[in-house]
């Protein structure tokens, strides 16, 4: 179009020439050419675009060109003098300078036109897709639960990602997650899958966790267990059941409870711990999840009770015994019906299954009874015929060390109707004195002569308290031993003689001895142990007129004490009180009148606090010499109770026992504790009847170094003295005041056959506070039985002796020992006895150490 405007615009040029020259006058035709005529303007013959087949992405441009090819072979850009435009301008546009913009993928025709004369091309809009993204609302999801999953495209047009229709979902674990050709992911079972989505070339992954979903809890114990032991441990699991069949241990996650906290606890971890029997409930929760499960705790038995400890039945009679278990959850339960009972010896008594005991012979057996592994044994004594009965009134002494400190008691009482005592006590202890407290309880009797006296509470024992005695002497003396396993009591009973129960009877010089603690006034500030011996003469009108004493305080010796007359009365049930003046002070007794020759003092003076009890006896009335004394004289001294014992303690200073042989011109001879002693004696020094020296020198066996020791002593009569040591060598010796009494041995010599019969032998562990009442029976040829009592750390016990043996040893100096060994629940005690008579001996030991005495029946 514009070849043909320029054309005729050269046609219209040449004509105005033309009509310039006519105006000279001169016509075309007729005028000559001055020059040659021009040639006709070459023409557009074609045009051509490039780039030819262009491509380019959306959002972008291309400029074309257009070049133009003449009639006269020649070509030039005609870009711009041409018409363009797009077949497709959805696809791309293209302005009248050439320039084309990318609108859409696809592909359109571009034209460029002059006239009658055109070009073109085809254009390729791309939009290529450079990456994948996947959009989710998690990572995560639920064993059946569905996850949508979007594929955005980022495309080469620079626009926000797009949803990606065309694309390709595949999952690397179906069976964990699957996913839809719409990208919608569904959990399996628990675990992990890789999702992709993939377009032609490009892909994305995105990796999904299936999560299982809790279902249930369950509870179980190590071994499936149901039960457990208190004191004993069972550890409990707790396991995750989830909806795709699929189970997590989650004991240590779990919060564990119990249902009864008393009876077993449960640890974080679920560790349960028993203590005390019965069912509880145990739950593991884990959100709003839980299980329980139930458990018995079971209590184990510990030991087995049996009651009565020790009795005796006649033969043809029978004794029901119970069995009482103590478990370690503290509770206790009768057994008696449940255990296995049996009889050492079924000559002597059987047991039926349950616990009567039917009596067949005289002589002991062993009761046994059993149940879930745990044995008791108890002895039942047999005896043919009832040995003697206990009604009193009976005068009663006690000494023990307990939370009160050293502890002294004194008192009568009397046995009532149906099993009941009744009478009075003193006592003094570390914590006050108590005078004239009533006492009730009650009491039991064997047909052996053994029994129980219980106190009920009062003043002097708080708690009350059980004692077991053993009578001998025909029933009027008995041993006396704490027998409720809560303290150490031990001392004597003696049948009083109502006569005796007034003033008048005392009457005459009495010898006395006592011992206890001190005030404490010493360079220490504590309790010491203190004793003294004398004598004092009461007129049986209420008055002492008269009196002498020897002290020993830890030590402090204090000699020939002289005593003023004081006062003393007797009431009606035997209890008296008198006073012993010194220029120091006075000193208040309460005594209890066991007959007209012997009363058991106890100090009730509250301050200072010196606290004493002892024993004072009629002097046989003549004038004691240094000849008086002769013959061989059995002894036993031993030393207050202070404190509980030390583990270093020497108990070789704590008891003294042995032999004096007394020639009647002041030389003695003996042995003490074993070790041979010599020494010397002097009689009624002073200008007191009775009351005399004695110094001895010890040798150990095997050894050759001495021990010095000075005694004092006062004669009661021919065949008994009280004694005091006031001074020895070494000086550890010196401050132990230990008091105590020497008997004339009377039937010597001995042998075997000295000793037949039933004994009641008392012996006290020194160290251990052990207790032990023993009815010995003596064969007279060497063989021995009988029933050991037991009171020890805490626990009684009652055992057969079966089968030891005795021998008496005699000296060259006519000194004669018995040396006895009996097992007993405390173990092996080995005693020596130095007789006094077929009827009584002293009994001491070493290991362990030991004291005592043994009375015949």
């Amino acid at each position: 179009m514009r070849v043909r405007t320029s054309v005729l615009f050269m046609v219209v040029l040449f004509i105005s020439a033309l009509v310039g020259c006519g105006g000279a006058g001169r016509s075309i035709a007729n005028d000559p050419p001055t020059s040659d005529p021009p040639s006709a303007a070459p023409a557009l013959k074609a045009i051509a675009i490039s780039p030819s087949g262009a491509s380019i992405a959306v959002g972008k441009t291309q400029q074309l060109k257009a070049t133009g090819t003449y009639s006269d072979g020649s070509s030039k850009d005609v870009s711009s003098n041409l018409k363009w435009s797009s077949s497709a301008p959805n696809f791309a546009t293209v302005n009248n300078s050439g320039m084309a913009t990318a609108v859409a993928a696809g592909q359109t025709k571009v034209t460029a036109t002059s006239g009658a004369v055109t070009g073109s091309t085809t254009l390729s809009v791309t939009d290529n897709l450079l990456s994948i993204a996947i959009s989710s609302s998690g990572t995560s999801v639920d064993v059946a639960g569905t996850l949508q999953l979007t594929a955005l495209g980022t495309y080469q047009d620079d626009k926000p990602a797009q949803p990606i229709k065309n694309v390709s979902w595949t999952s690397s674990a179906s069976n964990i997650a699957s996913v839809s050709s719409g990208g919608l992911v569904t959990g399996v079972k628990g675990g992990t899958a890789t999702i992709t989505a993939s377009a032609g070339a490009i892909a994305q992954a995105i990796t999904i966790t299936v999560v299982p979903v809790l279902k249930s809890i369950s509870v179980t114990t190590a071994n499936n267990a149901s039960s457990t032991n208190v004191g004993s441990s069972l550890q409990f699991h707790a396991t995750a059941n989830y909806n795709d069949g699929s189970s997590l241990d989650i004991t240590g996650k779990a919060v564990w409870t119990s249902s009864a906290t008393n009876v077993a606890t449960v640890s974080s971890s679920g560790l349960l711990t028993g203590l005390k029997g019965g069912a509880v409930t145990i739950t593991a929760s884990l959100g709003s999840f839980s299980n329980s499960l139930q458990i018995s705790v079971v209590a184990v038995l510990q030991s087995i009770s049996l009651s009565p400890v020790g009795p005796a039945i006649v033969v043809g009679s029978t004794q029901q015994f119970s069995a009482l278990g103590s478990y370690n959850d503290g509770t206790a339960q009768d057994l008696t019906a449940k255990a296995q009972w049996s009889s050492s010896d079924t000559t002597k008594a059987s047991l039926s299954s349950t616990g009567l005991a039917t009596a067949a012979a005289a002589g002991p057996t062993t009761v046994l009874v059993t149940y879930q592994g745990v044995t008791a044994t108890t002895a039942l004594n047999v005896v043919s015929k009832t040995y003697a009965s206990f009604t009193g009134p009976y005068a009663f002494s006690l000494t023990s060390v307990d939370s009160r400190g050293p502890t002294f008691f004194a008192g009568t009482i009397t046995a009532g109707a149906k099993g009941s005592i009744s009478g009075v006590e003193d006592s003094n202890t570390g914590s006050g004195v108590h005078q004239n407290v009533p006492v009730t309880g009650s009491y039991l009797i064997y047909p052996d002569g053994r029994g129980n006296i219980t106190f009920n509470p009062n003043a002097c024992h708080p708690s009350g308290i059980t004692l077991r005695f053993l009578l001998a002497s025909g029933g009027s003396t008995g041993s006396l031993i704490e027998f409720d396993g809560r303290g150490n009591a031990k001392g004597g009973l003696a049948l009083q003689n109502r006569s005796a129960f007034n003033a008048a009877a005392l009457n005459g010089t009495y010898v006395f001895r006592s011992a206890g603690i001190d005030s404490g006034a010493n360079s220490t500030n504590e309790p010491q142990p203190i004793a003294s011996v004398g004598l004092f003469a009461a007129n049986g009108a209420g008055l002492i007129t008269s009196g002498i004493e020897d002290i020993n305080d830890h030590g402090v010796v204090s000699l020939l004490v002289a005593l003023s007359q004081s006062a003393y009365s007797v009431s009606g049930n035997g209890r008296g009180s008198l006073q012993l003046i010194n220029a120091s002070g006075t000193t208040n007794y309460a005594f209890y009148i066991v007959d007209s020759t012997r009363v058991n003092l106890i100090e009730h003076d509250a301050t200072p606090a010196t606290a004493v009890a002892g024993v004072a006896e009629l002097q046989t009335a003549q004038s004691y010499v240094t000849s008086s004394l002769s013959g061989s004289y059995a002894f036993l001294l031993d030393r207050p109770d202070v404190s509980v014992n030390s583990p270093n303690f020497n108990f070789a200073d704590y008891e003294q026992i042995g032999q004096y042989a007394f020639d009647g011109k002041g030389n003695v001879s003996g042995f003490r504790d074993w070790e041979t002693i010599t020494g010397t004696d002097n009689v009624s020094t002073s200008g007191t009847n009775g009351r005399g020296v004695l110094s001895t020198t010890g040798t150990a066996p095997g050894s050759t170094s001495k021990e010095y020791r000075t005694y004092l002593f006062y004669i009661v009569s021919p065949s008994e003295m009280f004694l005091l040591q006031t001074y020895s060598l070494p000086t550890v010796s010196a401050s132990s005041p230990e008091s105590g009494e020497a008997d004339l041995q009377i039937d010597t010599p001995y042998n075997v056959a000295t000793l037949a019969g039933s004994f009641a032998l008392g012996a006290f562990d020194l160290a251990t506070d052990a207790a032990t009442l023993i009815l010995v029976n003596f064969d007279g040829s060497g063989g021995i039985g009988g029933i050991a009592d037991v009171s020890a750390n805490g626990g009684l016990a009652s055992v057969v002796i079966e089968n030891p043996q005795y021998v008496i040893q005699t000296t060259q100096s006519g000194l004669t020992e018995i040396s006895l060994n009996v097992n007993t629940s405390t173990g092996i005690q080995d005693y020596g006895f130095y007789v006094v008579s077929s009827q009584k001996a002293w009994v001491g030991g070493l290991n362990p150490p030991l004291d005592g005495s043994l009375t015949q029946q």
